[in-house]
């Protein structure tokens, strides 16, 4: 397959739309039974695609075929077929309607897989600038891997321009460079993979919610307005990443996770002070029995325990909960309250049926 000449249209059946708009269709190879995607889109450096035809780049869609369809319109804009490989697998848009935001360890997963496309993209003579990193354009893979979807917005990187002339992006991922303010770089994708990371931990756009934990200083930089006072190249990106990735011990309980001596210590003696609480709580002398002492004193000791866990979202427990998966705010808020009371409740009376059973 080739990008000149015409697409081929008697040699793929069109099996079924793979959009709302049906300019993505999955097609089958007649001589092979092959599986592609074939799109129509309209951009304004097809030499992008001509580029990723020859020189294909790991974490990006294989292109089989790139043909330009018709004159190139009066906004500029130039309309091509594209045949790309078929990857099964979901969105992260997808994903955030249906699981609702990520924890902090799949965030930093995610980027450190972004960083690693970009850089391979940033480093092609001349760069390659995607400019449109938003949920709907990664994918992920059934075997875990993470791929950067459509480079319609995308532009060869030419560092003497004085400013972007023609403003192209998604609204809220867009850099402000994009909307003619300076030239598009490297930072461009920095900021846009910023905005990424921020709505896939908060489910909110930046300007909305921004994110903590060790995410947030990494996340603000990101989305600095002037490109000079962000992360000044991908590698630079990683590295505060895998910082954020390394401090962290996700197994340990809250306050020790970090391994920092200024929050370990605290967090020592409050949980010596809950457990202690917990035990004065029941004395002894109330009970007849030591499996009735046990299992008030546990019970005790998990109602404060588990909203802790709950709250400081301790290896993920959040997305085992209906209610925090929704898309909507106000359902995840009132999930908060709730879910740690069904949680103590159920665990409360697993251990009562328990006791009954070995009495």
């Amino acid at each position: 397959m080739e990008g000149h000449g015409t697409y081929p249209r008697e040699r793929y059946e069109e099996l079924e739309p793979l959009d709302r708009r049906g300019h993505v269709l999955l097609v089958r190879d007649r001589e092979n039974g092959q599986l592609y995607v074939k799109k129509q889109i309209y951009t304004h450096v097809p030499e992008v695609y001509q580029q990723l035809l020859r020189e294909p780049v790991e974490g990006t869609p294989t292109l089989y075929g790139v043909w330009p369809e018709d004159e190139v319109g009066a906004d500029g804009l130039v309309p091509l077929i594209l045949l790309e490989e078929y990857l099964p697998g979901h969105t992260l848009a997808q994903q955030l309607l249906e699981q609702g935001p990520l924890n902090e360890e799949d965030c930093i997963r995610v980027g450190l897989h972004l960083c690693a496309i970009l850089q391979r993209l940033h480093s092609r003579t001349p760069a390659i600038l995607h400019r449109d990193i938003k949920p709907s354009n990664v994918m992920l893979l059934p075997d875990g891997k993470i791929m950067l979807l459509d480079f319609s917005a995308a532009k060869l990187h030419t560092p003497r321009e004085g400013r972007d002339t023609v403003l192209i992006g998604t609204a809220g991922f867009a850099a402000p460079e994009q909307y003619g303010f300076s030239v598009s770089s490297v930072q461009t994708d920095i900021y846009g993979l910023g905005s990424l990371l921020s709505i896939l931990r908060t489910g909110a756009m930046p300007w909305e919610q921004r994110a903590g934990g060790r995410l947030g200083p990494v996340l603000d930089r990101c989305l600095r307005l002037d490109p000079r006072d962000r992360s000044q190249d991908v590698p630079a990106l990683q590295l505060a990443l895998k910082k954020g990735r390394q401090q962290r011990v996700p197994w340990l309980p809250p306050g020790f996770r970090s391994m920092c001596w200024y929050k370990a210590i605290p967090a020592f003696v409050t949980y010596c002070f809950l457990a202690t609480f917990s035990i004065a709580l029941f004395p002894a002398k109330q009970f007849s029995a030591l499996s009735d002492r046990i299992n008030y004193r546990l019970c005790g000791l998990l109602g404060w325990l588990l909203p802790l866990l709950f709250y400081s979202d301790y290896l993920g427990i959040r997305r085992f909960f209906p209610l925090m998966r929704s898309p909507r705010r106000w359902v995840r808020a009132v999930g908060m309250v709730l879910s740690p009371i069904w949680l103590w409740l159920l665990i409360c009376l697993a251990v009562a049926v328990v006791s009954m059973v070995f009495e």
